[in-house]
């Protein structure tokens, strides 16, 4: 569900902080981040993905990722892209020793996550089992408003639909 096979097409490459993340920030690196995480659909043909993580502190953005999702589970709509890019934010997260914070505006992601909606679908279901294995590095969830001006979320899914419009 989440392998590279899906993604088609990214966004402006990462910016110079993602590859040396020690370098953002004044060399001071936290050990946790704010990864704010969105997704965009066009029906059931493309989806696409984006998080952007945030350091708390200085609320700089260190890194951001986008992609394209095709095939299957575009038949969720928006859900899996959505998810896509949690399990995006999370697995760079922990290749870069961080610890994460999501934010997200979709519902159902801390609560697929936490258990506290059951999964009905393949999707959910590796999302639930996904938010399991990586208790270690997931520090919580926080449902954040859609298109009421937080600028991070903003940016998100402004990064989303721009990726979403490339890949056409």
């Amino acid at each position: 569900m989440y392998s590279d096979q899906n993604q088609q097409a990214q966004a402006d490459p990462p910016e110079t902080s993602a590859a040396r993340p020690d370098l953002a920030d004044n060399n001071t690196k936290t050990s946790s981040v704010l990864l704010y995480t969105d997704g965009s659909c066009d029906k059931d043909r493309m989806s696409a993905w984006a998080f952007i993580a945030v350091n708390p502190e200085t609320k700089e953005v260190i890194f951001k990722d986008s992609g394209i999702l095709t095939g299957e589970i575009c038949s969720t709509w928006n859900i899996g892209a959505e998810i896509t890019a949690v399990v995006k934010g999370v697995e760079w997260a922990r290749s870069n020793n961080y610890k994460v914070t999501i934010l997200h505006d979709l519902e159902g992601i801390e609560r697929w996550a936490t258990g506290k909606w059951r999964a009905k679908n393949k999707f959910t279901k590796e999302f639930q089992l996904f938010a399991a294995k990586n208790r270690d590095v997931i520090l919580g969830f926080k449902w954040t408003k859609a298109h009421v001006g937080e600028k991070f979320n903003e940016m998100t899914d402004e990064l989303a639909g721009m990726t979403l419009r490339r890949g056409y």
